[in-house]
């Protein structure tokens, strides 16, 4: 999928290219909580909204790699916190 950002930024859209379908308006200073954040699409998920302002929470098994992206989040200016997390374990939520 390509994305376009149209600006301005508090105007903000996301287009996928291949059908022209808005995909986010403004998100930024909204909050997400992502699980499966460690790998994978979630991890890909919990980037791409950091990057357009979303604080988020990043949850799964794996806090070592939860960590490095939060460390990778922080470190490109975005708000980010590794909650270990195993949605099969009702403890565990």
């Amino acid at each position: 999928m390509r994305v376009r950002v149209a600006e301005p930024p508090s105007l903000r859209v996301l287009t996928d290219l291949g059908t022209g379908m808005q995909l986010f308006s403004d998100l930024s200073n909204k909050v997400a909580l992502v699980t499966g954040a460690s790998s994978g699409l979630g991890r890909h998920f919990a980037s791409v909204l950091a990057k357009h302002g979303v604080k988020v929470g990043l949850g799964a098994r794996r806090v070592g790699a939860l960590q490095a992206l939060a460390d990778e989040i922080r470190a490109r200016g975005g708000s980010a916190a590794a909650v270990a997390l195993d949605v099969t374990d009702s403890s565990s939520i």
